[in-house]
């Protein structure tokens, strides 16, 4: 499958499975995204750096101005994860380089969703989606090397640990060490035979 123009407007939503799918954020998710990130605060800030920033509805309209921008301009497309109709966190690819057919995953979940695949299904419809519909070459999801239940999740969908990358994250107060996970369009698509 060849590489998919900058231009190509990435799917606004995704069926994962019954009850879960994917839908491309929009400033119309403000309200609800940021009740999610209030009542997940302490959950997410083990992990997340993003949290003392955003304080109020109003500090999370840039954030998804950019979503909104990215998604246009082919550098980014962040979905949120509808569990039952209602959002329960966010996915997305990040940081994607046309020239290098290449992104990262990011994602977050509320702490009342954990432990039932959400987050390994999520990936596994991002890295589809990333690999077919956008035609990238590699996608890698770093976790920090102590976030034990990331790392377990890019195991779990076949993703190959090519390096742990020393101090490359600050986060409130100190560093810490990413692991860096990749897996190839080729392996993707032997493991779908």
């Amino acid at each position: 499958m060849g590489f998919k123009a900058r231009n190509a407007p990435p799917a606004l939503e995704i069926e994962v499975r019954p009850g879960l799918k994917l839908r491309a954020l929009a400033l119309d998710d403000a309200v609800e995204l940021f009740a999610l990130v209030d009542c997940n605060r302490q959950h997410l800030r083990q992990w997340l750096a993003f949290l003392d920033a955003t304080t109020s509805v109003e500090r999370i309209l840039p954030f998804l101005h950019d979503c909104e921008n990215g998604r246009k301009n082919g550098t980014s497309c962040r979905f949120a994860l509808i569990v039952d109709g209602a959002i329960g966190g966010a996915i997305g690819l990040e940081d994607i380089s046309i020239q290098n057919r290449r992104a990262k995953i990011g994602y977050w979940l509320s702490k009342t969703l954990e432990g039932q695949g959400i987050v390994t299904d999520a990936v596994c419809a991002i890295l589809k989606f990333g690999f077919e519909d956008r035609g990238l070459n590699l996608i890698e999801i770093r976790a920090a090397s102590g976030n034990a239940k990331s790392r377990a999740i890019a195991e779990r969908v076949g993703m190959r640990l090519d390096a742990v990358l020393r101090q490359r994250e600050w986060l409130y107060n100190h560093f810490e060490d990413l692991a860096s996970y990749t897996l190839l369009a080729d392996e993707w698509r032997r493991n779908q035979t």
